[in-house]
């Protein structure tokens, strides 16, 4: 197979990169339980997502290759790579509810927090973040804490849960008065109906942000808003772009010092 100069930057690299890291800081796989991943099931998915999409998804493992849109593609393989994300993400937001362990991360792909209601968009096909948030409901958390720093926003887990006050959404993400991809995220996107307040963005408004500036976000905003929701599990959409040296983000942010003191969480 011929390589591309270029390559789509999402690719199996990503993960083999966080696991090189893990395993290099002496934290995968030896400190780790294994979860074994299944697919999940499509009546666990349209809980999330319209039966349409779902099928939509579906109908690309009968094809060599597929786009939902210019940047949003789909082989043979993919349909099943986005269910056993979505399955194992599930299924460990299950295992932390029950208290059989305290935290989790879920090294998957592909990624789903552009995913929405009826659409895949920037490299997610089904939305991971949303179906745990489900998963952890049914396991028994009442209220549940979405903690999203990925350099985007998560224009489709905010829009599942815009109406949803059980579910509280904050995002940290590039925004530029909305001509940062995709768009949405402005700080007046609060949610709608009974879940009016319980959406919540950050957005920065240019390129550069670091540690500081996540800190004093976290200290002044997003740490006393999750104290006062008191959620029963709280989970990460962890997108690494934000990091420094992203080409795409331009951020500067360590991550080693972002902490969220006291809450059991499952990051992905």
């Amino acid at each position: 197979m011929e390589m591309k100069p270029n390559p789509h930057p999402e690719r199996p690299n990503r993960l083999r990169a966080i696991a090189a890291s893990l395993a290099a800081a002496g934290i995968f796989p030896s400190k780790c339980a294994l979860v074994p991943p299944r697919e999940i099931t499509k009546e666990e998915l349209v809980m999330v997502h319209t039966s349409d999409h779902v099928e939509s998804v579906e109908q690309t493992k009968n094809m060599l290759y597929s786009y939902f849109t210019s940047d949003t593609y789909a082989n043979g393989h993919s349909a099943c790579a986005a269910k056993l994300a979505a399955g194992l993400c599930a299924d460990l937001a299950s295992l932390i509810v029950s208290g059989r362990v305290r935290n989790g991360f879920a090294l998957v792909r592909p990624p789903g927090h552009h995913a929405g209601v009826k659409q895949a968009m920037g490299f997610c096909l089904h939305n991971n973040a949303a179906v745990a948030a489900l998963a952890a409901q049914k396991a028994g958390a009442k209220k549940v804490l979405i903690v999203d720093w990925d350099v985007h926003h998560g224009n489709g887990t905010q829009e599942i849960f815009e109406g949803n006050k059980s579910v509280l959404y904050i995002s940290l993400h590039r925004h530029e008065d909305g001509s940062f991809y995709p768009g949405t995220g402005a700080a007046d996107e609060v949610g709608d109906l009974d879940g009016k307040g319980f959406s919540v963005n950050i957005p920065w408004s240019c390129g550069g942000v670091g540690d500081n500036d996540y800190i004093f976000a976290f200290q002044h905003v997003v740490l006393p808003i999750a104290t006062e929701f008191a959620p029963d599990i709280t989970i990460i959409s962890a997108g690494f772009d934000a990091a420094r040296g992203d080409p795409l983000g331009c951020c500067d942010e360590n991550y080693m010092l972002l902490w969220l003191p006291h809450l059991e969480k499952l990051e992905f």
